[in-house]
């Protein structure tokens, strides 16, 4: 059996050792003319033994011995290999195998994939880079609805850009700043498709969109504005347990995991324990409706809804529990606009925070990389969306019922 795959290719020998086969081949096909001038005057001139990677064999590292012909033209008289149509003769290694290196080293650190098949992390590394080259240029589409957040990344905060509409990367900037934000967007082809842009309450974000996308109605994403109830409660609770001897402190352990979770999540127990605690401080109780009457407006079907629900939860809030709540109470003043527009379109960042920690992941996983390496992986990835391929069983499976398929064909039966 030819363990290379390759039907024009002989083998000579096979060594398996414990790491590693050793495979000495050569080409069946015989050069015909001089790749200088075209002479068929050619005279054989020896051989010379090249060693080529290939990609593992059983797990094994795989090596390929070639044993390579050398031609002396006799009108030239110039002296040449015969050409190696399977071999990346810069690398020293077979196509496929660069092009295995290329798909593995996207989502595989440099140093596991050199690992796997036997070469120097600085050649996988090599590979990556000229594989990638283009890559910004594809990245680049059209998109409808256009998501921005940062992710911290080596030690700095960094701008994600991502195409919500199509759930997609766009683009990994170096910073957050407002110039390098305004450059990138100037800089996006058919910008003027865009009609929603989704972010967070960060004045730069906003000022970027209006000045580059003026026709582009900015949503903030309603997370941050939930998050931000839970942090009021959170003061309320800090202060009210400040206040307490060490005996009634530890009388509400726990309180702060139940008090975070939605009314409706909690099972009968907790339910229980969180209505004696709010019995018991009557501020407690409620901070912690108004965190759920703030979470409640989401689930409102039209902006109308949601605009009365706010003026209601708002003219409902104890003088004295203005102070804590106050973040909030700033936050709709300042955005209110943009805010509400969520029950316009219906659109939330959540695709964007989720790539987020996908990006970290990256990170973890390719220690000691240059931001510039690990934008390109996450960028080479798409979006960083694994796409499965069917186990080994369900492609034979598929494969037989096309095998029958074509059989019972009126075309088949007549043949």
């Amino acid at each position: 059996m030819n363990i290379l795959g390759w039907t024009h290719w002989r083998i000579l020998s096979v060594e398996e050792h414990t790491h590693d086969f050793q495979i000495t081949a050569e080409q069946e096909a015989v050069i015909s003319c001089c790749p200088h001038c075209t002479s068929p005057l050619l005279y054989r001139h020896g051989t010379k033994p090249q060693l080529f990677m290939d990609i593992p064999i059983r797990g094994k590292h795989a090596g390929i011995n070639v044993i390579r012909r050398r031609y002396q033209c006799r009108k030239c008289l110039k002296t040449f290999l015969e050409p190696l149509h399977e071999m990346n003769e810069h690398h020293l290694m077979t196509k496929r195998l660069v092009l295995y290196l290329a798909r593995e080293s996207i989502r595989r650190t440099f140093a596991s994939v050199a690992n796997d098949v036997g070469i120097d992390e600085r050649t996988v590394r090599r590979i990556f880079q000229e594989s990638t080259k283009d890559m910004q240029a594809e990245q680049k589409a059209t998109c409808t609805t256009l998501g921005i957040d940062e992710v911290h990344l080596l030690h700095k905060p960094r701008c994600v850009i991502s195409d919500i509409s199509n759930r997609r990367i766009i683009d990994l900037l170096r910073d957050r700043n407002k110039a390098t934000r305004t450059s990138y967007l100037y800089r996006l082809p058919h910008k003027d498709q865009i009609t929603l842009t989704c972010m967070d309450m960060w004045r730069p974000y906003f000022d970027a969109a209006q000045i580059v996308l003026p026709h582009a109605q900015v949503v903030i994403d309603h997370f941050h504005i939930v998050k931000m109830a839970n942090e009021c409660l959170e003061t309320v609770r800090k202060a009210l347990r400040a206040e307490l001897s060490d005996t009634a402190r530890r009388g509400l352990m726990h309180d702060r995991s139940i008090l975070l979770h939605r009314y409706s999540d909690l099972d009968e127990s907790k339910r229980l324990i969180m209505e004696t605690w709010t019995e018991n401080f009557p501020d407690l109780k409620a901070a912690y409706w108004l965190k759920e009457r703030i979470f409640n407006i989401w689930q409102e079907s039209n902006r109308l809804q949601a605009e009365t629900a706010y003026q209601d939860w708002r003219a409902c809030i104890p003088s004295h529990l203005e102070e804590p709540f106050q973040p909030l109470l700033t936050a709709m003043n300042n955005w209110y606009q943009p805010i509400i527009a969520y029950f316009d379109h219906g659109v939330s960042n959540a695709y964007t925070e989720a790539l987020n920690g996908l990006i970290k992941t990256a990170q973890r996983n390719s220690r000691g990389f240059s931001f510039e390496v690990l934008r390109t992986k996450v960028l080479e990835n798409g979006g960083l969306q694994r796409i499965a391929r069917p186990a080994y069983r369900e492609r034979k499976l598929l494969h037989a019922d096309v095998a029958l398929l074509h059989d019972a064909s009126p075309t088949a039966s007549q043949t």
